[in-house]
Formats: structure tokens, sequence, C-alpha cells
């Protein structure tokens, strides 16, 4: 190991570059990256193929922004950024690379690729064996320089990466009933691999430098040459199905020069540190035409990703300000009444006590719906646009933390999405609103109770807490409820209480409910019914029925569970 520490713009200034490769529009030119690497790893298929880590969602619940890893083997795992997850509740993608230590569980930052599907199709995740395409890979890393990266990493804009895979898809005539990017390399990979063996692993190299449609499009450099071999395949797709989107036309060959001056940009850029979620160090990278980032353990560098930044791959920047435009021309971009008077929404019940802010209401109608489950962009954008400030102003009075906001706003889209590509979703377009709320309250009483069993360190610790007005004694109080709503669930009758633990706690299919109660929708409404109702009754018969007995927020919270919502009117 070096006694230098290492320093990504010295490194660069050395690169050496080697005679490229070309095929279609997409041009590789190999590099030889001058650093020295002595760390032991696994890369990701490597380890999922050995059974020595598990990736599961990161609660029962599930969370869009997280999953959970753990690495039973006695050598570090290393995950590349963009690396593909399938399975669970909804495909993901890395948002930053990651080196997992020895025998360790840790929470993993991730994006949704597949926003159409929220629910288990299997236990764990496997690898996709691809990777996401680099004008999604190069936003990313764009959107990291300006995100607010907590304890957990960097978080990517979850709403302009799906406005990313729904372009992907469109101009790449895939389809997929849930979205999901995995179909696009999947429809082409005849095609795919095709390509793969006209470019082969570069010897003697432990970097690339991808050209695709005559542009740069960025650059992959690993610490070791095994590394850069055995993510070549990955990595070879991901620019390949961008290149296939590319219109083939004779080109001239891209200058080496070029890449040489584009390379120098990044030793004068500047680097930025933070810890990685891993081990390690996660270097951002920003200058002039490049961003990036590096992950380095041990003063020893294992992956550096660099982009030249186009107008895709500014597309969360971009996504703000088109947000802000469609606020201020809401009233005229959203469908109204034919009387022409512009009626509130069902959405408004979550401005209860709450400062109002004045903004344009609007109500929908069919078409709307219709443009909205067909992939509109103008209206999914104006969809998303417009709910995200009424969710902000619902939860700023609720959480404290900007990041649980964000995680709350991100997967109650996410569920909403996925009731309206269902078919029996929603169907009156009048009660739009008030699904989206309902959603929201049934996401966000998860937060309360997902929150209630972790431990927060640091900053979070300060940043989690719901009310900051509350003491000691309602601290406490809020202790003995929750215990108190365990104690009546384990008097309830066996039945009972497992009906309610399993559509309340676990959020289990329905209908998958029935199934294994051998009971029709009607009647576990009624068995429903009866467990609720024994559930209040014991819960009055634990407080003695004192109406005089001091109210805790935290209180309703335990109770919340097995009360049914009382939905918007």
């Amino acid at each position: 190991m070096s006694s230098k520490p290492f320093c990504l713009s010295d490194t660069l200034k050395h690169v050496e570059i080697e005679r490229p490769q070309k095929h279609g529009a997409l041009e590789v030119f190999p590099l030889r990256w001058p650093v020295v690497s002595h760390l032991d790893y696994l890369t990701l298929d490597e380890a999922l193929e050995a059974r020595s880590i598990e990736i599961t969602e990161f609660t029962e619940g599930g969370r869009v922004s997280l999953v959970n890893i753990v690495n039973r083997s006695e050598r570090m795992v290393f995950l590349m950024a963009g690396e593909h997850l399938v399975g669970c509740k909804q495909n993901r993608v890395v948002n930053s690379s990651v080196m997992i230590p020895p025998d360790t569980q840790i929470p993993l930052p991730v994006t949704c690729v597949e926003r159409g599907r929220w629910g288990y199709r299997t236990q764990t995740f496997s690898s996709g064996h691809s990777s996401s395409h680099y004008v999604l890979r190069a936003m990313m890393a764009c959107g990291a320089a300006d995100c607010d990266r907590g304890a957990r990493g960097p978080k990517a804009n979850q709403a302009a990466v799906w406005r990313e895979v729904s372009r992907k898809m469109r101009a790449m005539a895939s389809r997929s009933p849930s979205d999901a990017l995995q179909a696009i390399f999947l429809n082409h990979d005849a095609r795919l691999n095709e390509w793969a063996e006209r470019f082969p692993v570069p010897t003697d190299c432990n970097g690339a430098v991808f050209v695709v449609g005559g542009i740069i499009a960025g650059a992959d450099l690993f610490g070791s040459q095994e590394t850069l071999r055995k993510l070549w395949p990955k990595l070879l797709r991901s620019c390949a199905i961008d290149a296939l989107e590319s219109p083939e036309q004779d080109r001239e060959s891209t200058a080496a020069e070029e890449i040489t001056r584009w390379l120098a940009r990044g030793v004068d850029a500047r680097q930025q540190a933070f810890p990685s979620p891993g081990i390690g160090l996660d270097v951002h990278i920003q200058g002039k035409e490049i961003t990036g980032a590096s992950l380095v353990v041990n003063d020893q560098p294992v992956h550096a990703e660099l982009f030249q930044p186009t107008k895709l791959t500014r597309e969360p920047a971009a996504a703000d300000r088109a947000d802000a435009r469609h606020r201020q021309t809401a009233a005229n971009t959203c469908p109204r009444p034919a009387n022409g008077r512009e009626k509130r929404p069902s959405f408004e019940p979550l401005f209860a006590g709450e400062n109002r802010m004045p903004m344009q209401f609007c109500s929908f109608d069919g078409s709307y719906l219709e443009r909205l489950r067909s992939g509109d962009v103008q209206t999914q954008q104006h969809f998303v646009s417009y709910f995200s400030e009424l969710i902000r102003l619902k939860l700023r009075r609720r959480l404290s933390s900007p990041s649980a906001i964000e995680d709350v706003r991100q997967e109650t889209f996410t569920r909403v999405w996925v009731a309206l590509r269902n078919e029996r979703g929603i169907h009156q377009p009048e009660s739009l609103g008030a699904f989206v709320n309902s959603v929201c309250n049934n996401v966000l009483r998860e937060h309360y109770r997902r929150t209630s069993k972790e431990v927060p360190s640091g900053d979070e610790a300060e940043a989690n807490v719901a009310d900051p007005a509350m003491g000691a004694v309602e601290a406490i109080t809020d202790r003995q409820m929750r215990q108190r709503a365990r104690q009546i669930l384990d008097h309830l009758s066996e039945r009972y209480r497992l009906l309610l633990q399993q559509v309340f706690l676990e959020e289990r299919d329905k209908n998958q409910i029935c199934q294994d109660l051998g009971v029709t929708r009607e009647y576990l409404r009624v068995l429903l019914h009866r467990a609720k109702k024994s559930f209040r009754a014991l819960s009055l018969g634990a407080t003695g029925g004192n109406s005089n007995e001091p109210h805790c927020p935290a209180a309703d919270r335990c109770r919340v569970a097995v009360k049914t919502p009382r939905r918007p009117t």
C-alpha cells in the first residue's frame, strides 16, 4: 500500500489510452489506470452465487429507498453503482459503489426502477446481471451533487428516475406491465449478446471510456484488472443499450486527444469525501463537463465512475424547475368541471390543523385518469408535481426529518402507481385525491411503527422526533401505550390476533388471506369488524374507560393499526 493518501486527480494525469474498438454507434477506449490495490473482495454476482450475502427488503413492509444486505462471508463484497437487484417488492438499482465489510449487516441506499409493482415476487433479491444504462447512471451521479446525503448515503431523485425509465422504454419500444427497466435488457438480449462478441474485455487494462453516437458518455476505472474483467459484461450492455437508441450512421472516429482533454478536466475538478454506506469513502467529483464519484477503501481505489453531463443527465434539476412551472400553471393544465367552477379536491383533509398555503386546486375526470394510466408524460408530471406539494404540506407538520418526508412521499407514489395499473384499481376519478391521501396515511402509519422499533443514532435521533414538544411524561406514556397494544393483541383469540396482524401489521394481500382462511371477501370484512370490535373492547377495559386520561399522539399510533381509517369526503 502506498504511504501517500490516494488522490484521483493525481492518477488521472497518467492514464494511458489504448487503441479503441468500434461497432455501430459505440466506441470503447480501453484505459490503463496507474493505481495499485491489494484489496480482496467478491463482486455482487460472485457473492450471490456463493450464497455469501442475502439482500432483502429493509423491513417486512418494504422501503423504496433502502434494502437490507447481510454479508455472512469472511471477505468484503463490492457492489458497483447502477447494478440491478431484481425481486422482492420491486426491482432496484444501487445508488453508489459500496464495499460491504465481512460478517456484517447494513442498510443499502437504492432507487426503484419498477414503479408499477409493490408486492413480493420473491423473499430475497437476486442479480439482474445488468447495470443501469449509462444515461441513468450519469443522471443519478449528477443528482448526487445536490442531494441531502444523510448517514445512509446518497439519494436519487426518484421521480426523475421513473421518468427516465419511461422515456427509455418508449425509445426502445419495450413494454412491461410494471414499467420494469429490466424488461429493456430482456427484450434486446439477442442484440446485446451480439454486441458483446464485438467488444471483448480489454487486455491488461483496468478501465474504459465509452463514446455513444460520437459523444463521450463516461468512463469506469477499477483498482484491479480482475474487477474490470468480472464486471465487463454489465458495463458493455449498459452502454450498448444506449448505443442501440442512437441512429446508426457513418461517423468519424473519436480522436484519442479528445478523450485525453476530457479526462484532464477531472484533474481540476472539485472533490468532496463522504462516509460510504459500507466502509471507506465515497468521493464526489464535480468539474467542468465532468462529474462522478470514486470509492476509496483503506486509501486504495476500488472504483471510479466519470460522466460527461448532457441534457438528459441533468434531468433532476430540470425536473425541479418543471415542477415549479407546473405549480404556477396548475389552473391551466388540470381538468375543470363543465360549469367552469373549480372544485376543491377530496385531498383537502391533508390541511386539517395546518396553515393553508395559497395554491391552485383541481378536480379530476375520466380522461385525466386514462392519460395517467397510459403513461402520458405531461399528465404524469402534473400529477407528481400537484400531489407532491400536498403531501409535503401534510408531512411537514408530522415529520421533522426532510429525509423521512421524502421517503414517505416516494413510497406513496410507488403504491399509487401500482394501484393505477391494477385492473381492479381506481375507477372513480373524483376519488383520486382521497385515494392518494389514504395511501399516504397508510405509509405514514408504517413509518411511525418502523421508527418506534428503530434506535436512531447521530443526527437522526433529533431529526426523527415527530413532536419536538414531547416531554419525558409523554415519552413514557408513548412506550406504555405501545406495550399495552401488544398486550391486548395477546389476549385476543388466536384467529382474531392472526387476522389483525396479517391485515394491518404484515399488510398481506386480502385475497391471499381469504384463500388461507377459506372465506369470501364479504365474510372477511365481517371477521375484521368483529376482531376490531374485540380489540376496542379490550382496549377500553385496559384503560378503565377513563376519559380523563391524558391524550398521547403516540398511543393513537399504536391503536391506529386496527382502526379503520376514515376516508376523506
